[in-house]
């Protein structure tokens, strides 16, 4: 009778375990979801990814590419990519040094 109950009780126990690795892959995609996707959703439409990056860098004129991604929900390629057609146009310049400088939004 005892061997029983104890083999029951292991059983409950696998269940609970694999019962509870479930809800913990569950909560961790729903928090990267809560980080990553819905930052990029929750942006105002109206805006161009230009004027986001623009936006952010009158916030912070020391900010890196990477940074600029994480915030706008881009790759750094297409960061980079908006820098290039910005600083070509004349929007953004960049004063000083990749490292030691910062950038000046010309508005």
């Amino acid at each position: 009778m005892w061997l029983r109950f104890i083999v029951i009780l292991e059983i409950l126990g696998t269940i609970m375990k694999q019962v509870a690795l479930k809800m913990a892959l569950k909560l961790t995609l729903m928090m990267t979801l809560i980080l990553v996707v819905l930052p990029r959703n929750y942006q105002e439409t109206t805006k161009t990814t230009a004027e986001i990056i623009k936006e952010i860098m009158r916030e912070n004129p020391v900010v890196s590419a990477a940074h600029i991604a994480v915030k706008v929900g881009i790759s750094v390629n297409g960061v980079q990519y908006h820098i290039k057609k910005m600083k070509a146009s004349g929007e953004i310049e960049r004063i000083g040094s990749d490292r030691g400088g910062y950038w000046k939004v010309n508005d």
